[in-house]
């Protein structure tokens, strides 16, 4: 299932949509051929003959490659996946410190008591103490990329010490469901028993405002740049790049692009703490022969002759789905601390099932809340309890009433 903009690639380079300029469709014909006759003969030692040149990938510039990762990045319009993501996150004592601020300011005095009755006892790192904490989600996601309609479901357990995970075993896992439709978006999630679900326009001020923690907590965010690897890691206003370097290996066919990243066109400089500061530049591995792949996107810090990785999404283990390779082992991580040497974030996504351009049901991204939910609407302004007669009464109190529904849809 193609958008009316897809462009189907049978190799690297596809032909123009309608539309473009026939300067471009002569630049592109010409990259064609010339690539084709190149990956054809990745691995074949060079040639002492005059065609060598040939034999390598013409160099393409910055508007090409942009097409390129474009072009591929338009076929995939649906994904349907199961995964499991590990996150480990590293928090400091003053990071700590200052998210229990936070939380007191937001929180009734009432509310803060019963928090610290709850969590401070257990000292689990990376929560409440300070050090490194891992938490396990399972993501079931039904996903059509072109109008941004998601159906996610999620699974989440705390890795934490041994009484924590006792404790989280004991009452069972948390349960969050995510859905968004053409006009409505739904979010619920189950804890004490109870389905809580608030109901909002996915364009609105306030669903607008969780977008980044959706795409956090369901793994969207490092799914989406494996669809994309060219998503900038800034979208800074003034901000833009320039390819500074591409480098061909004949023998693995893998392709080095490097870029410096630019701010109101002048190279964007950054500290790395310890010390550290240099220009920001981003490092791709990728390879074309038989469609697409990138292995790798890194952010470094720069400076002089000395590179420091600072962030990195990698690749592996691509399947191909309905003609596209894509990647089922995501990883990104992310350094901090001083000199870049401390870990400060990596999260892993193992796809376990994949189907790409799945053409879903036409109800997918509807969602009904079950009996007993407590529902909070944003187009009413109104909140109630699913299957009660009295809106503020939870229906277990309601006469002649049995509980039924599971939160599926």
């Amino acid at each position: 299932m193609l958008s009316k903009n897809s462009v189907s690639l049978g190799s690297p380079f596809a032909p123009v949509v309608a539309g473009r300029t026939g300067e471009v469709r002569r630049t592109l014909a010409i990259l064609i051929v010339c690539t084709v006759a190149s990956v054809s003969r990745v691995g074949a030692s060079p040639s002492r003959s005059g065609d060598a040149g040939r034999r390598i990938p013409a160099k393409l510039n910055q508007s090409q490659w942009r097409f390129v990762f474009k072009a591929a990045a338009r076929r995939i319009v649906s994904l349907h996946l199961a995964a499991l993501i590990t996150t480990r996150t590293y928090l400091s004592r003053s990071q700590i410190s200052a998210l229990d601020d936070i939380r007191r300011k937001t929180m009734t005095p009432g509310e803060w008591e019963r928090y610290q009755r709850k969590y401070n006892p257990v000292l689990v790192p990376g929560f409440n103490f300070p050090g490194y904490g891992t938490q396990v989600t399972s993501v079931h996601l039904k996903w059509e990329i072109a109008p941004r309609r998601i159906y996610a479901k999620r699974i989440f357990v705390f890795g934490g010490n041994r009484r924590q995970l006792r404790e989280l075993r004991a009452s069972g896992p948390e349960i969050a469901i995510w859905v968004v439709g053409q006009n409505r978006e739904w979010y619920a999630r189950l804890g004490n028993g109870t389905w809580s679900v608030s109901i909002h326009r996915p364009n609105g001020a306030w669903a607008s405002a969780r977008w980044p923690e959706r795409y956090s907590t369901f793994g969207l965010k490092d799914i989406l740049h494996a669809v994309d690897p060219w998503r900038p890691f800034s979208k800074h206003i003034h901000q833009s790049h320039r390819l500074i370097k591409q480098k061909y290996n004949p023998q693995t066919g893998i392709i080095k692009l490097v870029y410096c990243d630019l701010r109101k066109g002048k190279p964007v400089v950054v500290s790395g703490g310890g010390g550290l500061r240099g220009k920001w530049e981003v490092r791709y591995d990728l390879k074309l022969a038989g469609g697409l792949r990138v292995y790798s996107k890194t952010a470094d810090v720069v400076e002089g002759s000395t590179r420091v990785p600072m962030y990195e999404l990698s690749f592996r283990r691509f399947q191909k789905s309905s003609g596209v390779w894509f990647p089922t082992r995501i990883r990104e991580r992310l350094w901090s601390g001083r000199q870049l040497k401390r870990m400060e974030f990596d999260a892993k996504v193992k796809i376990q099932h994949l189907i790409v351009n799945e053409i879903f049901p036409r109800h997918s991204f509807r969602y009904v809340p079950p009996f007993g939910a407590s529902v909070y609407d944003g187009f009413t302004k109104t909140s109630y309890y699913v299957g009660s007669r009295h809106p503020n009464v939870p229906p277990a109190m309601a006469p002649d009433r049995k509980r039924e529904g599971d939160g599926k849809k």
